[in-house]
Parts: C-alpha cells; structure tokens; sequence
C-alpha cells in the first residue's frame, strides 16, 4: 500500500489537507484538495488497521 500512496502523491501538485487523523477505532482519515495538471481534486482517503495495526485497506476517492 505504501508504494500507491508514493506514486500518488508524486503527481499532485500540492496537498491541502482539511484533516487528517483517527476515524473510529481502527481507521485514518484523510480529506484534503490537491491539483494534477492545473485540474482540481478533492480527495478522500480511508485506511483501515487489522488487530495486528496493519493496513488491511486502502480506499481512495478523487472527485473532479
């Protein structure tokens, strides 16, 4: 999951995170605005921890 979050990041032109932190017991929230060639995005990401404190999923929604 790593990798997908670096590739991703590398093509943004920037982040404006609106928040990014604990959502509920075992997930991360992240809700910030970013730009990729001159286009908006806003952008939703939700990772959620197995009992070990693993990600076991990674969920990314971008919105033009």
């Amino acid at each position: 999951m790593h990798e997908v979050v670096v590739a991703a990041r590398e093509i943004y032109e920037f982040q404006d995170f609106a928040y990014a932190g604990p959502c509920g017991e075992s997930s991360f929230l992240e809700d910030y605005t970013s730009a990729v060639r001159g286009a908006p995005l806003y952008v939703v990401v939700l990772v959620t921890f197995n009992a070990e404190g693993r990600a076991q999923r990674l969920i990314v929604n971008h919105r033009p």
